[in-house]
């Protein structure tokens, strides 16, 4: 676990510095630093994180104790936390934070394949049940639940019907230029993200017992 916790400390270290210092030399926003604080140090602490677990994962002589996993776990319950609050920051946030899942999970599954291989259709099958769910996770992100937004009033103009799902790069859920029509449904994603939890510890737990 310290293995795991001392490079997300390092490369989230290295990225918030880029982050913070960055703007100040190279813009003349004030809120230049923000990039750092709010975006590249996350994001580093989380992807170190990632690299650290790789690290005893790729080392096959090394056994992997239950505080490995569950710091890995609990790294990618950040990633969706960090989704949860930041989301509003508009389309390339969520994309950051998607591209670092997909990474997240084609790097895992691929290093912990290696590792088992050998065994692999005997004992390793509960992984493709963690590994599904993981992709039905991003999909929820780019394909989220909407609503209306929070200040929208019936003689505004905005939309009568919303959709179940909208893709996070529909026009109207765009904030940058304009009111945006649509926005995040943030209890109803919990719904849906609670569910495919349980379902994959259901899952698990079942292909554990055969």
């Amino acid at each position: 676990m310290m293995d795991i916790l001392g490079t997300a400390w390092f490369i989230g270290a290295i990225s918030f510095l880029v982050g913070f210092i960055g703007p100040i030399l190279f813009s003349t926003s004030n809120l230049g630093p923000l990039l750092g604080i709010f975006i590249t140090g996350p994001l580093g602490f989380l992807m170190g994180g990632v690299i650290g677990f790789w690290r005893l994962l790729a080392d096959s002589g090394r056994n992997l104790k239950r505080s490995d996993w569950g710091t890995f776990f609990a790294i990618w319950l950040l990633m969706l936390g960090w989704y949860g609050l930041f989301c509003w920051f508009g389309f390339f946030a969520i994309w950051c934070i998607a591209i670092l899942q997909v990474v997240c999970a084609a790097g895992t599954a691929f290093l912990y394949w290696r590792r088992n291989r050998e065994n692999w259709p005997v004992k390793q099958q509960r992984f493709y049940v963690w590994l599904v769910a993981a992709l039905l996770l991003i999909g929820t992100e780019l394909f989220p639940p909407v609503t209306h937004p929070w200040w929208a009033k019936p003689h505004d103009g905005y939309l009568q019907e919303v959709p179940l799902v909208a893709y996070v790069g529909d026009e109207r859920m765009d904030s940058s230029r304009k009111t945006p029509q649509l926005a995040i449904d943030r209890p109803q994603l919990l719904i849906f993200w609670a569910g495919i939890m349980t379902a994959a510890v259901i899952g698990s737990y079942g292909r554990s017992n055969e």
